[in-house]
């Protein structure tokens, strides 16, 4: 039977794991707890699929353990998120459907968030929902910056005059992706 001392001691290791992760950046340690009850912890097996693109987004996920693989419905590969990641918040937040599939690439054990209980929480401390959206905010601005970089980056590569055409190519699709038209088109 566990002691109360390893219960406490582990849940003091997973808020600290919690406070880690970018989007729960900043909040109290009695916010973090409360991050932590609602958390259900999962165990995945080697290439278990988590989820598809196009499936509802109504979780999002810490790495805790394992290396998780991004695919974009094409296959591609886009990405791999290590411990202590954090996977699917973009949905959660903004409700639209999976973008990219995530698959585990070895045995993983994940938090699970589930929105609902995320939300009831946010309902009732308007503090822990401003400093969660703000986080959100300036994570999508990092990533926004980002872009910004690569695409100067790719604009060195290009002749001059032709980076202006072949960046006002590229377009939202169908799907929500960005894609280059081609010439023909």
């Amino acid at each position: 039977m566990e002691s109360t001392q390893d219960s406490s001691g582990r849940q003091n290791k997973m808020i600290a794991i919690l406070q880690k992760i970018p989007i729960f950046k900043g909040l109290t340690l009695q916010q973090s707890a409360k991050i932590l009850g609602i958390c259900g912890q999962r165990k995945l097996g080697k290439n278990s699929v988590l989820c598809k693109a196009g499936d509802k987004s109504n979780e999002m996920y810490v790495l805790l353990q394992g290396l998780i693989k991004i695919t974009l419905p094409n296959g591609k590969e886009v990405s791999r998120i290590r411990p202590v990641g954090i996977i699917g918040e973009m949905g959660v937040f903004t409700g639209e459907l999976r973008s990219a599939g995530i698959q585990s690439l070895n045995e993983s054990i994940i938090l699970v968030i589930r929105k609902s209980d995320l939300f009831n929480l946010f309902k009732n401390d308007g503090n822990m929902l401003h400093r969660v959206l703000m986080n959100v905010i300036y994570d999508l601005s990092q990533k926004l910056q980002k872009n910004n970089t690569i695409i100067e980056e790719l604009r060195k590569l290009v002749p001059s005059g032709e980076s202006t055409m072949i960046i006002s190519k590229v377009t939202m699709d169908t799907e929500g992706y960005r894609s280059i038209k081609s010439e023909q088109e």
